[in-house]
Parts: C-alpha cells; sequence; structure tokens
C-alpha cells in the first residue's frame, strides 16, 4: 500500500472513529429528552459529555493525523 492511500484509509477510519460516538450522543441525548417532554423520568438513561470526548479523541487524532501525512504526502509527489 502506498503513503496517499494509506493516509486515505485512515481519514476514513479516523472520521468513523469521531462520527459514530458523536452520533450516538446526540441519539441518546434526543431520546433523554422524551420523557421531559411527556413529563414521565422514567425512560432517563445517563450518557455524558465526558465519555463522548474520551470515545472520540482517538478517532479525532487519527483523522488529524491520515490529514497532515496525505499532505505530506501529496508534497513529496509534486516535487519529483
Amino acid at each position: 500500500m502506498n503513503i496517499p492511500e494509506g493516509a486515505t484509509r485512515m481519514r476514513l477510519a479516523g472520521r468513523w472513529m469521531t462520527l459514530v460516538p458523536l452520533a450516538a450522543f446526540v441519539l441518546i441525548s434526543a431520546w433523554n429528552l422524551i420523557p421531559l417532554l411527556f413529563h414521565s423520568p422514567s425512560l432517563h438513561v445517563s450518557y455524558g459529555l465526558f465519555e463522548t470526548v474520551l470515545l472520540a479523541l482517538p478517532g479525532g487524532c487519527m483523522w488529524l493525523g491520515g490529514w497532515i501525512l496525505e499532505g505530506f504526502a501529496k508534497n513529496n509527489q509534486a516535487s519529483r
């Protein structure tokens, strides 16, 4: 596998690792608001922002690293 292809795959994997926990946070937060609209606290599930950040942080770092690596690979190929 060459460097640009690896960087692209790294960016895609990092994007999924970041967006899936954030989407779960949004969906669970919306689910927690439904009982509040009907004044029924029985379905309340707690899922914090801190846990979401801990889950999404490695994916964000991987996404950023792939983006930087792809930029270096493009500059290296342009100079040849």
